[in-house]
């Protein structure tokens, strides 16, 4: 091969390396594109949810301004009741926190053995006592008498017996 076709190879070659190169570009601006796009985009959803929550906190507040205020969650009576066996039953404090001055008090006519009155039932512990239904008990309910903290406000609960199981 002469000089001559080596520099025209030599040129062939670099017009296709350029090519190459402009290919590249144009790929790479594509692609700069989109993700200016995209970012744009996130921006945009950013702002309206950074809208959304202004006008959130604006009515929480108007809410608040307006005697709306945080509503307290209402309390619950603790306790569950189960069926242990024979005439035995369960009375469990479910909640979080002791309950006091607790006073089990069965239906009229209905025999029992207890103790009925308990100065203090702490979280996830449970009391026996006994019942025993006859035909002469005047109905099968139950009631348990407690305040939340000693020598507190009585509350009151009443439920039934369970069946036996």
């Amino acid at each position: 091969m002469s000089l001559v076709e080596w520099q025209a190879a030599a040129a062939v070659g670099a017009a296709g390396f350029a090519f190459l190169a402009l290919v590249v570009a144009a790929v790479a601006a594509g692609y700069a594109r989109g993700s200016r796009d995209a970012t744009n985009r996130q921006a945009d959803a950013a702002e309206a949810q950074v809208e959304i929550m202004r006008r959130q906190v604006d009515l929480m507040e108007r809410q608040g301004s307006a005697g709306g205020g945080a509503r307290e969650v209402p309390y619950v009576s603790p306790w569950t009741l189960h069926h242990f066996r024979g005439d035995t039953y369960l009375l469990t404090n479910s909640g979080t926190s002791s309950e006091y001055d607790v006073h089990i008090e069965l239906p009229v006519n209905t025999p029992g053995r207890g103790p009925f009155d308990h100065e203090q039932i702490d979280p996830r512990s449970s009391v026996k006592f006994m019942a025993i239904r006859t035909m002469a008990s005047s109905s099968d309910e139950v009631t348990i008498t407690w305040s939340r903290e000693p020598s507190g406000k009585q509350l009151t609960w009443k439920t039934v017996l369970p069946r036996k199981s």
